[in-house]
């Protein structure tokens, strides 16, 4: 933001360095050329508009105040148990039996008593021996000629689909007349007031009804509706297919029946049976006799406990709470009472806003009109018109030679009396002033967010983006219209 300021400063010293430079005198200080006689000229000589920094806005701090907010939370209670209901456990036991020949330690002898047979005895048996007899392997088969079938064959017939024949028969619409009788109205006068009365009823309050408070018919009527006959459709006209000649089928044969000898059983060949000898009872040597073994067992019996017995045991558990906005759970109930809780604190927002510029024009300067124009140009102070002194000079010729004579102009600044050789010299500082005003435009721009960066400028609010938009769009107008 400095070096922008400094840009701006440093373009208008440069424009008004080239305007001091290039300003023509009021008065005489022209050098003169010897023999020549002064002569009168003018010359428009513009000058560039000149911008200065302007405080818009000045620093300010917003501050912006935050209320704090609350949220209400329930107190959640919940059982909680430490240690389960557990009931009391009976023993459970039952008696073991078990036969022995031998005292068995931790068992109670119940005094009975069995022999047990270890080896039961075997009688001898004498010698046996072998036996044997021949039987067929194979019964061979015998000779079996061959049977032939005869198989009839059916007549082959293909089936032709011919389609019904039908006619179609056209029936009228049928309609009933319906006749509506004419609507009439009657005229009825009251006798002690001579109003009256219309109705469609002839008998209407009349003379002689029981229901006649003294009204007697006029013999005036009108007619209300003509009588009409209306026809009303019983039945649409419809159109009956009538069958000519129902759908037939009809068999055309393809190939005659015909009879073919099929060979049932091709029967087979003779063979003969085949034998071989078995041995029906093998050869056994002689077993003595074995006699039996065994011994004497005695029963024990003890009781063996499966299920120790277990006293009863008390549920142990605890209250547990929670405050919350919301259950906690499955098994919190909420006890109806209530509290509130602060989420944030009140708090205080202070938003800085930098001070704002804008560069104005200070002087439009001078514009210079277009040739053969009135004074003045399109924009600035009116155009001045300069006098600028001409001298003739004579120019001797050579012997023998005719004389010649010109003009020459010669322009004497007023400031400093330097001559049209200061000229290039105030072209040169102008420009470069506008090019500074030019670099320093285009900086504005930036910080204002109109160019493609915007220059960090401090905090923003939306109130402060809007004024600089408004600010960005009113300098914009000035420089088109400048």
């Amino acid at each position: 933001m400095v070096a922008v300021r400094a840009s701006g400063v440093l373009g208008a010293v440069a424009l008004g360095a080239g305007m001091l430079i290039a300003t023509p005198a009021s008065a005489g200080a022209f050098g003169t050329v010897t023999g020549a006689a002064p002569a009168a000229a003018t010359q428009c000589i513009g000058v560039a508009p000149t911008y200065g920094e302007v405080l818009v806005r000045a620093a300010r701090t917003e501050t912006i105040e935050h209320a704090g907010t609350w949220v209400t939370e329930g107190r959640w209670t919940r059982w909680v148990v430490d240690q389960p209901y557990r009931p009391a456990v009976p023993e459970v036991s039952h008696v073991e039996r078990e036969w022995s020949n031998e005292p068995l330690e931790g068992w109670e002898s119940t005094g009975e008593s069995r022999y047990v047979v270890t080896q039961p005895a075997v009688p001898g048996t004498p010698e046996v021996p072998e036996q044997t007899e021949l039987r067929e392997t194979d019964p061979g088969q015998p000779a079996i000629p061959p049977t032939y079938e005869q198989v009839h064959h059916e007549a082959v017939y293909r089936t032709v689909h011919h389609e019904a024949v039908y006619r179609t028969v056209n029936h009228p619409a049928v309609y009933e007349t319906i006749h509506h009788p004419a609507v009439v109205l009657y005229e009825f006068q009251q006798n002690p007031t001579g109003r009256t009365e219309w109705s469609t009823d002839p008998q209407w309050n009349a003379q002689g009804n029981a229901n006649s408070q003294g009204w007697t018919a006029t013999g005036v009527s009108s007619v209300l509706e003509a009588a009409w006959d209306e026809q009303k459709l019983v039945t649409e006209a419809w159109d009956e297919q009538v069958l000519v000649t129902p759908a037939w089928d009809e068999e055309i044969l393809v190939k005659e029946a015909w009879v073919e000898d099929v060979l049932v059983d091709a029967g087979q060949e003779y063979v003969a049976p085949t034998y071989e000898t078995v041995v029906v009872v093998p050869y056994q040597p002689a077993v003595p006799a074995v006699p039996e073994q065994g011994h004497t067992e005695r029963e024990y019996s003890r009781v063996v406990v499966t299920q120790e017995a277990e006293a009863e045991v008390d549920e142990v558990g605890h209250l547990d709470e929670r405050w919350s906005a919301t259950s906690p759970g499955e098994g919190w109930e909420d006890t109806g009472t209530t509290r509130q809780v602060e989420t944030e604190a009140p708090w205080t927002e202070e938003v800085h806003h930098p001070a704002e510029y804008e560069t104005r024009m200070t002087d439009p300067g001078v514009t210079c009109a277009e040739p053969g124009a009135g004074a003045g140009g399109a924009g600035g102070r009116a155009s001045t018109a300069v006098p600028v002194r001409t001298v003739a000079a004579t120019v001797v010729a050579p012997a023998g030679t005719s004389a010649a004579t010109s003009e020459v102009a010669v322009a004497t600044l007023p400031t400093t009396g330097a001559t049209t050789g200061l000229l290039a010299a105030a072209l040169v500082a102008g420009a470069a002033g506008a090019a500074l005003l030019a670099a320093r435009s285009l900086a504005g721009r930036i910080a204002d967010g109109v160019g493609r960066h915007r220059l960090d400028r401090g905090p923003d609010t939306r109130a402060a983006r809007e004024r600089a938009a408004q600010d960005a769009a009113g300098r914009r107008a000035h420089r088109r219209t400048a």
